[in-house]
C-alpha cells in the first residue's frame, strides 16, 4: 500500500537515520542535513543565474555568426586616392566648355 510513516517509536519502526547510515556515509549526511533552506534558495537562485548568463551568451554568440556571415565580403573600402578622383571627375565635368 506504499510507504507510511509513523511517528511514534512502535515497535514497527525503524529510524530513517539509521537507515541512511547504510546507504550514505555519515560525513555526507551531515553535510545534507546540515543546510539552511536560505542556502538551498541561494544555490538555486544562482544555478538559475548561470543558466541564464549560459543562454544569453549563445544566443549572443549565434547573433554575431549570423551578422557577420551575412556581411559582403566584396565590399571595399573608399580611399582618400579614390575621393579624391570622384572630385577632380566632378570638378572637371562641372566646367563649362568654351
Amino acid at each position: 500500500p506504499g510507504l507510511t510513516y509513523r511517528f511514534n517509536y512502535s515497535p514497527g519502526f525503524m529510524d530513517p537515520a539509521s537507515i541512511a547510515s547504510y546507504v550514505i556515509s555519515p560525513d555526507s549526511l551531515n553535510a545534507l542535513t546540515s543546510y539552511s533552506p536560505c542556502m538551498l534558495a541561494l544555490h538555486d537562485m544562482l544555478k538559475q543565474q548561470l543558466e541564464l548568463t549560459k543562454s544569453f551568451l549563445h544566443s549572443q554568440q549565434s547573433l554575431y555568426q549570423s551578422m557577420s556571415s551575412s556581411l559582403d565580403h566584396k565590399y571595399r573600402y573608399t580611399t582618400l586616392q579614390d575621393t579624391k578622383k570622384v572630385h577632380t571627375l566632378k570638378v572637371t565635368a562641372s566646367e563649362p566648355l568654351i
